[in-house]
Formats: C-alpha cells, sequence, structure tokens
C-alpha cells in the first residue's frame, strides 16, 4: 500500500531517517523460478513481474500500457557512433 503525505501543510517536517523497505526475493535452486513480495509500482495493488532481474509493473497495467524504460543519457553523437 502506498502512503502519500500533503507537503503543502505547514507543519509537516521530512521525515530524515526514512527506511527503505526490503524487498524479498525468493529463488528455486534451479534458478527456474522466483517468487517476490513487491507491489506493482503502477497500481500498489498487486505483484509486480519478476522479468530478466527487473520488476516491472502487473499484467494488468501492461495491458493498459504501462512499461519500464531506462533513459539513454549519452549525447546524441555517442548514440550514432556506438
Amino acid at each position: 500500500m502506498q502512503h502519500t503525505h500533503d507537503v503543502d501543510d505547514d507543519d509537516f517536517e521530512y521525515p530524515e531517517n526514512l527506511q527503505v523497505k526490503d524487498v524479498h526475493v525468493y529463488v528455486h535452486p534451479s534458478c527456474m523460478f522466483a517468487t517476490h513480495d513487491y507491489s506493482c509500482p503502477v497500481c500498489r495493488e498487486t505483484h509486480a513481474v519478476l522479468s530478466k532481474g527487473i520488476m516491472t509493473p502487473c499484467r494488468a497495467c501492461r495491458k493498459e500500457g504501462w512499461e519500464v524504460h531506462k533513459k539513454d543519457l549519452r549525447p546524441w553523437y555517442k548514440k550514432i557512433f556506438s
């Protein structure tokens, strides 16, 4: 479940020691199967899909068009000549 806090309040104090949630991934010894407890980053209602070592949105959100992309930060000339 995602917790959202309104930051426009005058008495809001940003938490200094905010702990990062642990994600538990359980891999079968044969490395053929895995399960996890990470929620979908889009809807936060179902489990994310573990695909090639990357957590992607659930299947319902992917049907709606949600995807995970890595932005290429190289300059344009390095993209052309590499």
